[in-house]
């Protein structure tokens, strides 16, 4: 298996290689600037719950780490970058809300999304000494919530096992983040952390000590099967078609988060760098995989046949039929259907096997088979707002000007509890093909409930019509360091710096 060298940001590299995504540094100034500026609204809405359960707290500790990540590599950029001139910016309603470029206020973002999430990891992760929310199980070996103590069939049956890579993956992907930026947050609370990896991803089968006490047992790589070469997401509920699967693309986030939690804890010494690798090899068969099992291209114009006479190209295992479905929705031991547990929608069916979307995703997801499953996707008619955000990034990935002129019209609060204005945003900004200087539209944070701000032209900018509006042609605004439209603004108010 080829292991990947993707790192915490696909433009990321450990082993020199070039990666798919774009440098943040080569965005142009507004496009960094309205990013930002919509991490700092984000934070303030959909914020993690902690009696969610783990997966729903883990979707929302993965969203806030994701737009720690984000800021962070835009204030990175704008201080050591390149940087370019701004343009294409619409201006906020005030003037005081204008996100200035490289000025030491903006490192208050990344700051404070950082300390948002070691707040509600840690909170999550011990508790308050008398209400933990995770238990060892002494029987099994595992790491189980305490809802399932009440009720077997509650957070997903993660008491009986059910989909622990799903949940604990995002958890571990915050525990990442964190711990990359802090370190001390590694020395506290490693041992939490750790508990979660060996639960989804321990590479031996012996008894351990862990934290000082002996006679902790985990099995070996918990969902994966070796044999088929991807996980099953059953635990211990009986299902006529034997185990399943539903999400590929969770199962291949949480082997990523271990990767990178491995990474931070262990990377370095010649026993952690085994179990950096075996986390990437986890990672690995499982996007093979799912790029076998999951992601079908119909035969005609699948270059993965076998007649094609190359031993290292991946097998067709569905008939015609059936391929033209594009993406499995479940898949079991014994059947396959292109369907999912809370729907038979096409759009449920490929995007439950999309997200999160993270950097492991431009490697999991290539162009030639988006531009296939595209085909698909486009007759689904309506779409759900929960899902918008994720068949908006996953069109960036062929077309990703255009994925940025449709996401102008998200609103945070009503995509999914996993995802984000700003992570979409960023993913889209961050593909090959993005024009920099695309038309940036700034979060209106006064209306983040507005159903759809695109049908208010007021919001987007006609760069070809701004002539003297632009803050560029007023020497005190440009002393004042605003950008975009001053004169009037994007909605006719005519700043006092105009001349």
């Amino acid at each position: 298996e080829k292991l990947t060298s993707i790192g915490f940001d696909d433009e990321t590299s450990i082993d020199g290689i070039q990666n798919p995504g774009l440098s943040v540094s080569t965005l142009d100034q507004s496009i960094r600037d309205l990013i930002l500026q919509t991490v700092d609204s984000d934070l303030n809405i959909n914020l993690p719950v902690l009696e969610s359960g783990a997966y729903g707290f883990g979707k929302g500790i993965a969203r806030l780490a994701q737009l720690a990540i984000i800021a962070d590599s835009i204030e990175g950029a704008n201080v050591h970058g390149k940087h370019t001139t701004a343009k294409n910016v619409t201006t906020a309603k005030d003037d005081s809300h204008v996100t200035k470029p490289t000025t030491p206020s903006s490192s208050t973002t990344s700051q404070r999304a950082y300390a948002l999430l070691e707040k509600y990891l840690t909170m999550w992760l011990v508790g308050d000494g008398s209400d933990r929310r995770l238990f060892y199980d002494v029987d099994l070996g595992g790491i189980v919530s305490k809802d399932g103590l009440k009720d077997v069939f509650s957070d997903f049956g993660n008491v009986r096992y059910n989909d622990h890579h799903f949940h604990y993956g995002y958890v571990l992907y915050a525990a990442a983040v964190l711990g990359r930026a802090k370190p001390t947050f590694v020395s506290q609370y490693g041992s939490y952390v750790d508990s979660l990896f060996y639960d989804v991803a321990n590479n031996s089968s012996s008894v351990m000590n862990l934290g000082g006490k002996s006679e902790i047992f985990f099995p070996f790589a918990r969902h994966k099967s070796w044999f088929d070469g991807h996980s099953f997401a059953s635990g211990l509920f009986p299902f006529a078609d034997g185990k399943s699967q539903e999400s590929s693309s969770e199962a291949t986030n949480c082997y990523f988060s271990a990767y990178l939690w491995s990474k931070v804890r262990w990377a370095g010494s010649p026993e952690g760098d085994k179990i950096v690798d075996y986390a990437r090899l986890l990672l690995a068969t499982e996007i093979t995989g799912a790029k076998t099992y999951w992601h079908m291209t119909p035969r005609s114009i699948n270059p993965f046949t076998a007649t094609s006479g190359s031993s290292n190209l991946l097998p067709v295992p569905y008939n015609t039929i059936f391929q033209q479905n594009y993406m499995v929705g479940n898949l079991g031991m014994t059947d396959v259907t292109s369907t999912t547990w809370f729907g038979t929608e096409v759009v449920y069916v490929h995007l439950i096997n999309f997200l999160p979307v993270t950097a492991i995703t431009s490697e999991l997801f290539d162009k030639a088979y988006v531009k296939g499953e595209r085909q698909v996707l486009i007759n689904t008619g309506s779409v759900e707002k929960a899902w918008t955000g994720y068949l908006i990034s996953n069109e960036a990935i062929i077309d990703p000007n255009k994925a940025w002129t449709e996401a102008q019209s998200l609103v945070s609060q009503q995509i999914d509890s996993g995802s984000s204005k700003s992570q979409v945003l960023y993913w889209i900004s961050t593909r090959p093909g993005f024009l920099s200087s695309t038309t940036a539209v700034v979060p209106d944070n006064d209306n983040q409930s507005s159903a759809n701000p695109l049908e208010d032209t007021k919001g987007v900018v006609d760069t070809a019509s701004t002539g003297s509006a632009s803050c560029s042609a007023h020497d005190n605004c440009v002393k004042s360091g605003l950008v975009g439209l001053c004169c009037p603004t994007n909605d006719g108010t005519m700043l006092s710096c105009c001349n």
